[in-house]
């Protein structure tokens, strides 16, 4: 394997050009939960070999789904099955998310994405008077 290191505005054009093999990239999404982690990761350009087409009709059908029912939750964890049992890709390394604050910040304990998302939902952060 040869490593490249490429300045971030290039290297998913390159790769997304098919002048490399693998990127090493942080996916994001634009808000935190399954349908948009699902997005980046396996339905957009960074997912290069596609999916299959029952994958892609079962992501489909999950997002009809109302917000928080069993039947939605049901329908990721499948989705969840299906990229465990036939990977599109494969993930080789993770950073988690760590977040710092001053004593007062609360809520962080609440945070249910921070091992999931490069980003932190803060809706549920508040401050304490001290």
């Amino acid at each position: 394997m040869n490593i490249f290191s490429t300045p971030p505005p290039a290297a998913r054009p390159l790769y997304r050009a098919g002048n490399h093999a693998a990127l090493l990239i942080a996916i994001t999404a634009p808000a935190p939960g399954p349908a948009s982690i699902i997005d980046a990761a396996y339905m957009g350009p960074d997912s290069p070999g596609g999916v299959t087409p029952a994958f892609a009709k079962a992501v489909a059908e999950a997002k009809t789904k109302p917000m928080g029912s069993p039947d939605r939750e049901a329908a990721y964890k499948a989705i969840s099955k299906m990229a465990h049992d036939d990977p599109q890709h494969i993930i080789v390394c993770w950073s988690p998310l760590m977040v710092v604050a001053r004593k007062g910040v609360v809520g962080i304990e609440k945070e249910a994405y921070l091992d999931a998302a490069a980003i932190p939902d803060i809706r549920t952060y508040g401050m304490v008077k001290n």
